[in-house]
């Protein structure tokens, strides 16, 4: 072998082996990061989950003291709000004023 044909060799060799070196450390960060996106959108899910229920309850609690009217799907499930019957500045200052007020105007 010529001098030529050994240094060709021996920059292939690192140049393989650095891609292959290179290929296993990404690999191994991928896979970590993976484990922990799908740890946190784990945690995303149950926060969303909570968040839902406690809205669903401050929304059932308002309906039950009258201030709002809830739409509800075929069973039962709240999907929205309908309509402010009273508003709680107005509840709080005791004013005569039993208008309902919409809460989503039909001209949106």
């Amino acid at each position: 072998m010529n001098a030529t044909t050994l240094i060709v060799l021996t920059i292939l060799i690192f140049f393989t082996s650095g891609i292959i070196f290179g290929w296993l450390i990404a690999r191994y960060f991928y896979l970590q990061t993976s484990e922990e996106f799908e740890q946190a959108s784990k945690e995303l899910k149950n926060e969303a989950i909570k968040t839902r229920a406690y809205n669903t309850l401050t929304l059932k609690a308002l309906e039950a003291a009258g201030s709002v009217e809830l739409d509800r799907d075929d069973f039962g499930n709240v999907t929205g709000l309908k309509r402010i019957i009273k508003p709680l500045d107005s509840q709080m200052d005791n004013s005569p004023d039993d208008t309902p007020v919409e809460a989503f105007p039909s001209g949106q």
